[in-house]
C-alpha cells in the first residue's frame, strides 16, 4: 500500500509541477501580461516540488528498473531453457531423431578405418546386443502407460549409456526427449510445462542431478505422477550410487535423504557389468565381420572388456600415466582432480593451469618455459585414437572455448587405483580449488565433499558452501544451515535457515522445523512445518500429518497426508493408507497402498499384502509379500513365511524364516524354531528357540523349556520356565506344575514335590 501511495504521490507532484511550469508559456501565447512575481513564485514552487518528489521518483524509478531487470532475467532464463531443449517453436526433438553421441554422453569410439562399409556410422560402432536388453525392453513396455525411472548402474566404458540409447531408439523413438545438463533445468522445465505429455527425460551421469543442491523426491514423484507418462532414463557409476545410498546416518537436512530415496525407492536399478558374457562375445564375433572396429577391438584383447577397448580406454590411461610430456600429464591430472572434487564441466582453463602447477615437481617447475601451459593443454587435448582424447574442449559459441571435459575413463581409473594421480586429494588442493571456483561451482564441490564426509571433509564442505551462500545462493544458505546443525552449531544454523527462509526457500523452512523438533521444540517446529507446507513442501505436509496423528487428531492428520500424497510423496501415501485401514476404509486404503507400493516403497507393499491377505485375496497378498520381502523388509519376510507355512510349503517358509531370523527378528526366530521342532529337527529348533528367548521372546522361553524337559534336562527347563514366569506368563507357571505331575506319575515322589514347591500359584494357562 505504501508503495502505491508513493507512486501516485510522485505522479501527482510531477503533473502539478508540469502544469505550473507551463503557465508562463500559455500566458505569453495568449498575449496576457501578468506581473513578474507570480510567475517567479510559480517557478520556485515547481523547483521545490520537483525537489520534494525526487526521492520518491528515484525510488519508484529504481523499483521499476529492478522489476524490469527481473522480468528480463526471467525472459533470458526462459530463452536459455528454450535453446537448451530445441526452442519453443520447434518443441522437443523425438528420441529417435537424436543421434548426437556427445549430447547423450556416449564415449567416442576408436576410428572407422578408411575403405570400410559406407553404411556404417563413423560415430558409433554396430551395437552388440547385451543380455540385459530383453529385460530392459520388458520394463519399458510395462511402464509406457504409467511412467517410471530406469537406472542403469555400471562403471565407465561398460556400455550402459549406449545400451540405454539403443533401448530408447528401439522402444520410445516417437516420444519427445529432454536432455537437461543440470537439475535446475529439469525443475524449470517442469514449472514451465506443468502438464507434460509423453516424455523421455535423459539423465546421463545421474549423480550430477543429485545431492543437497539436486533433485528432490517431490520433483521426481511429481514428474512420475503426471496423468500422461514420463520415463526417466539414468546412468550412474556403482561408486556414486554407493556414496549416495550407504550413508553413516541421516543428517538433519532432508536433501541427502532425497538422493537416497530417489535411487533406492523410486529408480528401478539394473546392473550392467563391464565384462561381456559368452553369449555377448558370440554376438560380437558375428558383428566383427561387418564392423572392422569390433574386429580390431577383439583382436587386441583376450578379455571380455570390449566396451573399454572400443572406447580406447587402455590408450587413454597409457597416454596419461606413461606420458611423453610431463606438463601435459599434469594438466590431465589437474582435470581429473577438479572433476573428482565436483567442479562442474567444462573445467575453466585458469582452474586447470593453477592446479597443474601444484602437480608438477619443483624440478619440472624450474625447467618450465613461459608458455608451458598452452603447449601442455594442447598435448592433453590430442586424440589417442580417432576422436578419443583425454581432454575435449567445450564451447557454446564456435571459437569461444569455455573449458574442457575430461574423459571419465581417467576419472574412474583415479578413483579405483590408489597409486594413480588424483586418487588422494589433499585438503590444501581442495581449498585451492574452492578459491579458484565460482560460487555456483562451489555448490557442487560442497555436494561432493559432503558425500565424502566420512573422510573428514566437513571443513571443506563448509568452506565451499559458505562461498556459495555468501554470494546469495538461497539453496546454499539452507544447506549451510543443515551442515552447521549437523555439527551442533545450533545458533549459526538458525541464522542461515532464517536467511534462506526469509528469501522464500521452503526447504530451509522445513529443515529449520526438523532442527527445532530434534531439539525438543515441538510447537516451534510445527510452525515452521506449516510455513513450509504452505509453500508447497511435501515432506513438511507429511511431518505435520505425523504430528497430528500422534496427538490423536486423525481428521487433520488425514488432511495433511492427503495433501502430501497428492504431490506423489510415497511415505504420505503409505501412511494415509494405514490411517484409512485403521478406520476400516479398506477400498480407499488399498488404493493408496497400491500407489505407494508401485513406487517400490517396502512398507506399503507389506501393508498391502496384509490387507489383501485379510480380504482372502491370497494370490495378490503373496505377490506383495514377496515384493516387500525382496527389498529386505523383515516383517514381510516373516509374514510371507507364515503365509507359506499355512499352505504347507514348509521348505519355502523355512527359507524366508531364516532370512528374517538372521536379521535378529525374534518372532521369526521363534517361528523358525516351531517349524524345525515340528519337523523333528530338535537341535536346530533348540538353537533358534534360544536366540529368540535371549532376545526376550516369552513364547520361545516356554517352548525351549518344554523341549528341554522332554530331553530330561529339568534344571535347564526350570530356568527358562522361570524366565517366562517372571514376565507374568501363566503358561510358564502352569508348566512348572506339569513337570511336578509328570515326576509323580513316574514314581519320582521327591522330585515331584520339589517341582510343586518351585511352582508359583496359578490357575489355568493364559494361552
Amino acid at each position: 500500500m505504501r508503495l502505491r501511495l508513493g507512486i501516485w504521490s510522485a505522479l501527482a507532484v510531477v503533473v502539478f509541477g508540469a502544469l505550473l511550469a507551463a503557465i508562463p508559456a500559455v500566458l505569453e501565447a495568449a498575449h496576457v501580461h501578468w506581473p513578474a512575481w507570480p510567475i517567479a513564485l510559480a517557478g520556485a514552487l515547481v523547483t521545490a516540488l520537483v525537489g520534494l518528489a525526487k526521492p520518491v521518483t528515484d525510488t519508484v524509478t529504481q523499483g521499476w528498473a529492478n522489476r524490469t531487470k527481473r522480468n528480463l532475467d526471467r525472459r533470458d532464463r526462459a530463452r536459455d531453457l528454450e535453446h537448451a531443449i530445441g526452442g519453443r517453436d520447434k518443441g522437443l526433438p523425438r528420441a529417435g531423431d537424436i543421434t548426437d553421441r556427445a549430447l547423450l554422453g556416449i564415449h567416442p569410439s576408436i576410428p572407422l578405418p578408411s575403405g570400410a562399409d559406407p553404411s556404417l556410422s563413423a560415430e558409433l560402432p554396430l551395437y552388440i546386443p547385451r543380455d540385459i536388453d530383453a529385460d530392459l525392453r520388458a520394463w519399458i513396455t510395462a511402464h509406457q502407460e504409467s511412467g517410471g525411472f530406469l537406472l542403469l548402474v555400471g562403471p565407465a566404458a561398460s556400455g550402459k549409456t549406449r545400451c540405454a540409447y539403443e533401448l530408447v531408439h528401439d522402444v520410445l523413438a516417437d516420444w519427445p526427449m529432454f536432455t537437461p545438463s543440470i537439475a535446475a533445468q529439469l525443475t524449470d522445465y517442469l514449472e514451465a510445462n506443468p502438464a507434460l505429455g509423453r516424455l523421455v527425460i535423459w539423465l546421463d551421469e545421474t549423480q550430477k542431478f543429485l545431492g543437497p543442491s539436486g533433485l528432490t523426491t517431490a520433483t521426481v514423484r511429481r514428474i512420475l505422477a503426471l496423468p500422461r507418462p514420463a520415463i526417466i532414463i539414468g546412468t550412474i557409476w556403482p561408486q556414486h550410487y554407493d556414496a549416495f545410498t550407504n550413508q553413516p546416518g541421516i543428517p538433519s537436512s532432508d536433501t541427502q535423504q532425497d538422493s537416497r530415496e530417489i535411487l533406492t525407492m523410486i529408480a528401478h536399478r539394473k546392473d550392467l557389468l563391464p565384462g561381456f558374457s559368452g553369449a555377448e562375445l558370440d554376438r560380437a564375433h558375428s558383428l566383427a565381420r561387418r564392423d572392422p572396429r569390433i574386429d580390431q577391438a577383439m583382436s587386441e584383447t583376450a578379455s571380455a572388456n570390449l566396451p573399454e577397448i572400443l572406447a580406447a580406454a587402455p590408450d587413454l590411461i597409457s597416454r596419461w600415466l606413461n606420458a611423453a610430456d610431463p606438463y601435459g600429464a599434469a594438466v590431465i591430472s589437474a582435470a581429473v582432480i577438479a572433476h573428482r572434487c565436483g567442479h562442474p564441466e567444462p573445467l575453466p582453463t585458469a582452474v586447470l593451469e593453477t592446479l597443474a602447477e601444484t602437480v608438477l615437481t619443483p624440478a619440472q617447475r624450474g625447467r618450465a618455459t613461459s608458455g608451458w601451459f598452452p603447449a601442455a593443454l594442447e598435448w592433453a587435448r590430442c586424440p589417442v585414437r580417432g576422436p578419443v582424447a583425454p581432454l575435449t574442449p567445450q564451447a557454446t559459441t564456435p571459437g569461444a572455448i569455455e573449458g574442457d571435459q575430461v574423459s571419465d575413463v581417467l576419472v574412474q581409473h583415479a578413483s579405483r587405483h590408489k597409486d594413480a594421480p588424483g586418487h588422494n586429494i589433499s585438503e590444501p588442493t581442495w581449498q585451492l580449488l574452492i578459491e579458484l571456483a565460482t560460487p555456483l561451482a562451489c555448490q557442487t564441490i560442497a555436494d561432493v565433499a559432503y558425500q565424502q564426509r566420512h573422510d573428514h571433509r566437513a571443513p571443506i564442505t563448509e568452506c565451499a558452501i559458505r562461498k556459495a551462500a555468501d554470494d546469495g545462493n538461497v539453496t546454499a544458505m539452507s544447506n549451510l544451515g543443515a551442515l552447521l546443525d549437523e555439527q551442533g552449531k545450533k545458533d549459526q544454523a538458525e541464522q542461515w535457515y532464517r536467511r534462506a527462509a526469509d528469501a522464500g526457500n521452503a526447504g530451509a523452512m522445513f529443515n529449520f522445523g526438523l532442527s527445532l523438533f530434534k531439539h525438543g521444540k515441538r510447537d516451534q517446529a510445527e510452525q515452521w512445518y506449516r510455513k513450509a507446507a504452505d509453500a508447497g513442501h511435501a515432506s513438511a505436509m507429511f511431518n505435520l500429518g505425523n504430528l497430528r496423528r500422534e496427538l490423536g487428531e486423525e481428521d487433520e492428520a488425514e488432511q495433511w497426508y492427503r495433501r502430501a500424497a497428492e504431490t506423489g510423496h510415497t511415505r504420505a501415501m503409505s501412511n494415509l493408507g494405514a490411517l484409512l485401514d485403521e478406520q476400516g476404509k479398506d477400498h480407499e486404503a488399498e488404493r493408496w497402498y497400491r500407489r505407494a507400493a508401485e513406487t517400490g516403497f517396502p512398507t506399503a507393499m507389506f501393508n498391502l499384502g496384509l490387507l489383501l491377505d485379510r480380504q482372502g485375496k491370497t494370490d495378490q497378498a503373496e505377490h506383495w509379500y514377496i515384493q516387500a520381502a525382496r527389498t529386505g523388509h523383515v516383517g514381510a519376510m516373516s509374514s510371507l513365511a507364515v503365509f507359506l507355512a499355512e499352505q504347507g510349503k514348509d521348505d519355502e517358509a523355512e527359507r524366508w524364516y531364516r532370512r528374517a531370523a538372521e536379521t535378529g527378528f525374534p518372532t521369526a526366530m521363534f517361528n523358525l524354531g516351531l517349524l524345525l521342532d515340528k519337523q523333528g529337527k530338535t537341535d536346530q529348533a533348540d538353537q533358534w528357540y534360544r536366540q529368540a528367548a535371549a532376545a526376550g521372546d516369552t513364547a520361545a522361553m516356554i517352548n525351549l523349556g518344554v523341549l528341554l524337559a522332554e530331553q530330561g534336562k529339568d534344571d535347564m527347563a526350570e530356568h527358562w520356565f522361570r524366565q517366562a514366569a517372571d514376565t507374568g506368563r501363566g503358561v510358564a507357571k502352569f508348566n512348572l506344575q506339569v513337570l511336578g505331575v509328570l515326576a509323580f506319575e513316574e514314581g519320582k515322589d521327591e522330585q515331584s514335590a520339589q517341582w510343586h514347591r518351585k511352582s508359583p500359584p496359578s490357575d489355568r494357562p493364559d494361552e
